[in-house]
Parts: C-alpha cells; structure tokens; sequence
C-alpha cells in the first residue's frame, strides 16, 4: 500500500509541475517552434540525400562488378586467397532504370578498352595489374555518374556521387567499431551467463549474437542506412515538439494531462488514507 501512496503523490507533484509552463512567455515558446519546425524541415531534406547518396553506394558497387570480380581460391598451404579479375562480357542492361541502357554499354567498352591499354591487361591479365587498374576504372564510373544523375536527382551530381564515396569509407570504420562492441558486448554476455547453463541460456546467447552481427555488417552491406533512420526519428521528435509549442496556446495537452495526473493522484490518495486518518 505504501507504494500507492508515493504514486499519488508523485502525480500530483508532476501535475504541479505544469506551472512552469505559465512562467514562460507564449510568444517565446511560439517562436521555439518556428524554430524546432524548420530544424525538422532542415533534418528531412538531409535524410533524403542521405537515401540518395545511399542509393548511389549501391549504384556505384553494381556498375563495378560489371567490370571487377573477385573470386576466392586455396593456395598450396590451404589457405584462402582473394583473386581479383575482369569481367569480360559486356552488360546486357544497365544496372539502374535511371541509366541510359545503350550509353552504359557504350560507356563500359571504352572503359574496358581504355584499361586493356594503360594497365597492359591485353597481354597478360594477373591479378595484381587488376587491382592496380580498379581505383582507375572506380574514378571513371564516378565521372560517368556525375554525368547521369546530374538531372536524374534532386541533388547535385558530383555532390552525389562524392558524398556516397565517403558514405562508403565511412562504414568501414563503423564496421570496425560494432565488431569491437560486439566482442565486448559477447564477453560481457558470457561473464553474465557462465553460471546459467541450459537451452534458455543458449538460445539468449543466439539471439544477442544475432543482433551484434547485424549491426556489424549493416554499415558495410547498407552504408547511410542507419543514419537516415536515426534521421528519421529526429525529425519525427522535432515535428511533434514544434506542433506542441506552434500554436494559440503552446504545450496545453500538457495541461490536460496535468489534471488528469492531478485527479487520478487526489483519488489514490484518498482511497489510500480513507483507513488510516491523520
């Protein structure tokens, strides 16, 4: 019972609480949401670039793997090597509806041509000229996508595309950083559980092991995607606290809970002390 009674007080203490709302100037709080509405405009024009320059990330990995391929092999000692190669068959179609089908094949034979020429692939293809050739053959692509998505989006091309490759050496780093924190999240897990034996400590192990590895390859496999959504939700937090403050009468819903706080604690509290008088 006593629990009961610290909740009643406690709501009628926050329903007092509502006071400090009159000590503030309405034209003030008003003005904070003008403020916090444009901030949330602000936020949603940089989520929708940052999808767009997501969308070039992946852009920019499918046209290199019309021209790239890795592929693994085991060595001698049984170890794995990483062989990088060139696709020699040209494209049947362009990898994105919003590239040109006949100037994207148009655009890989030069670039195939171009690179058989300076890198000396024509004469002998190893893997060691291809990758010298790759970060070649990637500016070339940047420039072609400067060129095609110039009136494609609502964003700069260049911008785009420069912006989507540090995007892409960012999520590396963010990589490594939930690699590490699922290292330690993992020993903190199994110092937690090294007494707790059976399926249900297993099966919470999987499962938390599960979500470390999602988060560690998301930035990698998705690179912008955690950012817009955290984006997503900031401007979702702004537009509700500008609506609140934006109006005739800023923060009133408050008010209401106030009273509603305010009866429902004055009712505990009575009900609770109706047995025990003073």
């Amino acid at each position: 019972m006593a629990w009961m009674v610290w909740c009643g007080k406690l709501l009628v203490f926050l329903a007092g609480l509502t006071i400090l709302i009159d000590l503030v100037e309405p034209d003030r709080l008003r003005a904070r949401g003008v403020r916090l509405y444009r901030r949330c405009i602000a936020v949603v024009r940089q989520r929708r670039e940052l999808m767009e320059a997501s969308r070039m990330v992946q852009l920019r990995r499918d046209i290199m793997h019309s021209f790239v391929r890795y592929s693994s092999v085991d060595d001698s000692a049984g170890s794995s090597v990483v062989l990088c190669g060139l696709v020699h068959s040209p494209p049947s179609a362009a990898p994105a509806p919003e590239l040109d089908e006949g100037r994207f094949i148009a655009f890989w034979h030069a670039v195939m041509d171009d690179v058989g020429e300076r890198f000396g692939l024509r004469e002998k293809e190893t893997s060691r000229r291809v990758e010298a050739a790759v970060p070649y053959i990637q500016r070339r692509v940047d420039e072609f996508l400067r060129d095609a998505t110039a009136t494609a989006t609502a964003t700069d091309g260049s911008r785009l595309v420069e912006r989507a490759a540090a995007i892409e050496q960012r999520s590396t780093g963010f990589s490594a950083f939930f690699v590490a924190a699922a290292c330690v999240a993992a020993m903190g897990v199994a110092y937690l559980l090294q007494d707790w034996n059976g399926p249900a400590a297993g099966g919470i192990g999987l499962v938390l092991l599960t979500v470390l590895v999602t988060l560690a390859i998301m930035p990698s496999m998705a690179p912008g995607v955690i950012g817009a959504r955290m984006q997503r939700r900031a401007a979702l937090s702004l537009l509700c606290v500008s609506r609140l403050l934006n109006r005739s009468r800023p923060l009133h819903p408050f008010r209401w809970a106030a009273a509603g706080c305010f009866v429902v604690g004055s009712l505990i509290d009575l009900v609770t002390s109706w047995g025990n008088p003073a």
